[in-house]
């Protein structure tokens, strides 16, 4: 693995754990939704241990960094969004639709700009830890866009009745 492509691994290692420390902040502020929060967070520790496996692989397994995976500012610039979300929500700056939407946004953003996509030439292990990521990604986006519709459910229901 060539020292970029080593360097862009342990980035977005280190943005999977900025996403665990993330939802653990959240799992503290909204006490009804700690056990849905602490699930993410112990997922995005899993995610973080793949990416390090990758990392062990001293032969051409895995792809190059041009080969289709995010430039380093690109993971950059999500890692200080991510910080600045943490701080946000340890000191009580967020309320859970907007912790939710948040979280949805991160998660979209993942599968959007294809953080874990599989480049040519990747070998068959490789394509199978990016494939496991982009899935649980997917997983992630589902349960937390499943998540807000509810909340958004719920405050509607509760701001209805406070009208009547």
């Amino acid at each position: 693995m060539t020292g970029h492509t080593c360097m862009t691994v342990e980035m977005l290692a280190d943005h999977e754990l900025a996403l665990k420390q993330l939802y653990e902040a959240y799992s503290a502020k909204f006490p009804s939704k700690k056990d849905f929060w602490l699930k993410l967070a112990a997922d995005e520790q899993r995610h973080s241990d793949w990416l390090e496996s990758l990392m062990s692989k001293v032969d051409t397994g895995v792809p190059s960094a041009s080969g289709g995976w995010p430039r380093p500012a690109a993971i950059e610039s999500s890692l200080k969004y991510i910080r600045e979300q943490t701080v946000r929500a340890k000191q009580g700056e967020v309320t859970l639709l907007g912790a939710l939407s948040i979280a949805k946004d991160l998660e979209n953003a993942l599968l959007e700009k294809e953080f874990f996509k599989v480049a040519d030439g990747a070998s068959p292990e490789v394509r199978a830890v990016l494939g496991r990521l982009v899935a649980a990604t997917e997983s992630h986006w589902r349960a937390v866009v499943e998540a807000l519709d509810a909340a958004k459910s719920a405050t509607s229901a509760s701001t209805r009745a406070d009208r009547v």
